[in-house]
């Protein structure tokens, strides 16, 4: 059995920790109160990216990783679940500044992050040593950060919920900082410091390219909107990206249903969807339905029906005309191709379904009826799109809305029962 994991990753990144303290640049400038707001928020999102990647591993997207076990990582005091949670929330305090990125930057974060998605999947307990390096540099440097913020004329937590609270989140979520445990071979340990190392270094040589690359090559992306979103194309006027924004923020207050289940993601994928949708009026009709035809399936596979894109559409339409009035015809695009993503399937089916929003609604435990209506309207718009050949989402729907840890169980029967009526909807109306 190997000792004490926390003293030995300690022992073993201490000359890299020393150079972060002690490094000239961007970790100087923070530490003396004179980095740059745009600095501080190019630095989050390579950390919201790491974090992503890391929440997932241990999330289970991997399929439930056998060194990532509850028994294995109940030991573990480095919480990633609270740091992303709190990185989250932190770019959506700036998320209207619309900070740009620096091409360099943004290519050296996403092929580390690509790296350690690849190696997380053989090495999944490598993710605790990029942990240990993300808490570490949180605790050697939240006071400056926090300095910083005054001088931005950020006064109160927001922007700064990673830097400043992540021992409560961790505490409120159950984390703990137990004994250390193992048994840890050798080849496990190593790993782990491997990792540490490597993401040290990543955060120094990053924080370095961050604080001297020249301003005349920022740009946008859809990086800069969601950092878990990779690095496609996007609209790249302010004030075409400002109604992107205020179409997501239309989009999410009429469908909550995006809310309550991607949490802030939804907001942060809806912004960078939109960013690159504005792009494609460019591409003209049918060049732009190839390209919102491949979205659609993606995200009705992922439990968004392709209505909902569909409205989508007709907001941001709205809101860019009225940012950019010049380019009418252009965003006239987006009515075309809306009618023919829902050519008003849903809204016929929906209107037959009176009888299950009741049911979900008496059974649902919640007074807002739109919570139902809108469950029925999902429900069904996944159906149609199995239909009409987008599959995957009736699966993915129904393992929200029948999930017994997130629902009433009188509500599940009333979804299993609106799941067969909706099948048998669906043969009459499309036999």
């Amino acid at each position: 059995m190997v000792g004490r994991i926390s003293e030995k990753l300690t022992s073993a990144t201490g000359g890299l920790r020393g150079e972060l303290v002690d490094r000239r640049g961007f970790f100087r400038a923070l530490r003396e109160g004179r980095l740059h707001l745009e600095q501080y928020v190019r630095f989050l999102r390579a950390l919201t990216a790491l974090s992503t990647v890391i929440d997932r591993q241990s999330g289970g997207d991997s399929g439930g990783a056998e060194d990532l076990s509850v028994e294995r990582a109940e030991f573990f005091p480095w919480h990633g679940r609270a740091r992303l949670k709190l990185l989250q929330e932190d770019l959506f305090f700036f998320r209207y500044h619309l900070v740009r990125d620096l091409p360099d930057g943004v290519e050296m974060i996403l092929k580390f992050v690509a790296d350690m998605r690849i190696r997380l999947k053989d090495e999944a307990l490598a993710g605790y040593g990029c942990s240990f390096a993300l808490e570490t540099l949180r605790e050697d440097f939240a006071g400056s950060f926090r300095s910083c913020g005054e001088k931005w004329n950020i006064r109160d937590a927001g922007g700064f919920s990673f830097f400043s609270g992540l021992s409560d989140a961790r505490e409120k979520e159950g984390g703990s900082e137990r004994g250390e445990a193992g048994p840890f071979s050798e080849e496990q340990l190593s790993s782990v410091v491997k990792a540490a190392l490597e993401t040290f270094g990543f955060l120094r040589d990053l924080a370095e390219l961050l604080y001297s690359s020249d301003p005349a090559n920022e740009y946008y992306s859809s990086f800069t909107l969601n950092p878990a979103s990779g690095a496609y194309p996007a609209c790249q006027e302010r004030n075409e990206l400002l109604a992107v924004l205020h179409a997501s923020d239309r989009m999410l207050a009429e469908y909550p249903y995006y809310l309550y289940r991607y949490g802030t993601s939804g907001f942060f994928f809806s912004d960078s969807d939109g960013a690159w949708l504005a792009t494609l009026p460019a591409l003209g009709f049918a060049g732009m339905k190839d390209q919102v035809n491949w979205l659609a399936g993606l995200l009705a596979f992922r439990g968004m029906p392709t209505f909902l894109l569909a409205r989508h559409m007709l907001i941001l339409r709205e809101e860019l005309e009225r940012a950019r009035p010049n380019r009418t015809e252009q965003w006239e695009l987006f009515l075309q191709i809306s009618d023919w993503l829902d050519p008003r399937d849903t809204e016929g089916a929906f209107r037959g379904m009176g009888e299950q929003i009741r049911a979900l609604r008496a059974s649902c435990g919640f007074p807002e009826g739109y919570r139902a209506a809108e469950a029925v309207r999902i429900i069904v718009g996944a159906f149609i799109d199995e239909k009409r050949g987008f599959p995957g989402g009736v699966r993915s729907v129904l393992s929200w809305y029948g999930d017994p840890e997130g629902f009433p169980e009188e509500w599940i029967r009333s979804v299993e029962k609106l799941t067969g009526a909706a099948g048998e909807l669906m043969d009459s109306v499309f036999s």
